[in-house]
C-alpha cells in the first residue's frame, strides 16, 4: 500500500511514469501480478509499458531483458483479462517500434519482437497480410547476434500461400 501511495501521488492519473515513481511502480505491478490480481495490475503494467517510450526515466530501460519482461507481463495481464487480439496486436506493434528505436532493427530483442508480432498477426485473418510483410522483413534481416530460422519462416509463408490459394479455389467453386 505504501508503494501504491507513492505511485498515486507522483503519477497522479498519468499514463506515463514519473521518474521517482518508477521503482515503486515496478513493485506494485509485480506484487499485483504475483497475486493474480490482473484487473488491478492492468494500469500499472500499462504505465510501465508506456514508459518504454521514455528510456531516460531509468537505466533499466536500456536492458533488453528488462524491456522484454515489461512487455511480456503487460501482454500476460491483457490475456488474463480476456483482451481481444486487436488490443494485443496494437500493444505488440508499439513494443516492436520501441525496440527498434531503443536497440536498432537487428538487435536480438527487435527480431524477437518481430517474430512475436508476426505470430500474433496469424491469430486473426485481418492481420494476415501484415504477418506476411513481417515474415518477409525477417527473411531480409541479417544478424550475427541472433539465429533466424529462415527455412521455418519460408515454410510458414508457403503454408499461408497454400491456405490462401485453397480459400480462393473454395470461393470460386462455391460461386459456380
Amino acid at each position: 500500500d505504501y508503494y501504491r501511495q507513492i505511485v498515486s501521488i507522483l503519477n497522479k492519473d498519468s499514463e506515463k511514469c514519473h521518474p521517482d515513481a518508477f521503482e515503486p511502480l515496478l513493485v506494485v505491478a509485480t506484487e499485483l501480478l504475483n497475486q493474480g490480481r490482473y484487473t488491478e495490475a492492468l494500469k500499472p503494467c500499462r504505465v510501465l509499458f508506456n514508459t518504454l517510450q521514455n528510456p531516460k526515466i531509468s537505466p533499466k530501460l536500456q536492458d533488453q531483458a528488462f524491456v522484454q519482461t515489461i512487455y511480456e507481463r503487460y501482454v500476460h495481464c491483457l490475456r488474463m483479462v480476456q483482451s481481444d487480439t486487436a488490443s494485443i496486436h496494437d500493444v505488440t506493434v508499439q513494443y516492436r517500434k520501441s525496440c527498434i528505436s531503443l536497440f536498432g532493427s537487428t538487435a536480438t530483442i527487435t527480431i524477437q519482437a518481430t517474430k512475436t508480432l508476426a505470430h500474433i498477426c496469424l491469430e486473426s485473418k485481418q492481420y494476415e497480410s501484415e504477418a506476411v510483410q513481417l515474415y518477409k522483413t525477417l527473411l531480409d534481416t541479417r544478424s550475427t547476434d541472433v539465429e533466424i530460422d529462415y527455412d521455418d519462416i519460408r515454410a510458414t509463408l508457403d503454408t499461408m500461400t497454400v491456405t490462401d490459394s485453397a480459400e480462393v479455389s473454395q470461393k470460386e467453386f462455391s460461386s459456380m
